[in-house]
């Protein structure tokens, strides 16, 4: 039956390189984690979209710069449960290399 089915939470995560230095952000008012250091755009996979779709909205909310699908490219990819919440999640990686 499908309701059996595992369920997992998927969530993109931006690598931003440019001139060999990665872009990082520091954790504010989120409520999980603030005050850490993190990849420089990360969020949910929302209904509808594709992975890279979702890196493209992401970056743009979080950072207000454009990224053109074709310049996201499939970096890696973890499976892992949260040792707080005890949530499953997907991380999908993507590298960006050229943004406007």
């Amino acid at each position: 039956m499908a309701e059996d089915r595992f369920k997992v939470r998927v969530a993109v995560l931006a690598i931003i390189q440019m001139d060999n230095k990665v872009l990082l952000q520091k954790r504010i008012n989120t409520g999980y984690m603030d005050g850490f250091y993190d990849l420089g755009a990360a969020g949910h996979l929302e209904s509808g979209e594709s992975l890279k779709m979702a890196m493209q909205r992401e970056i743009k909310e979080e950072l207000g710069v454009i990224v053109k699908l074709e310049n996201i490219n499939f970096a890696s990819i973890v499976h892992k449960k949260d040792g707080e919440s005890g949530l499953e999640y997907m991380y999908v990686y993507f590298k960006i290399k050229k943004f406007y």
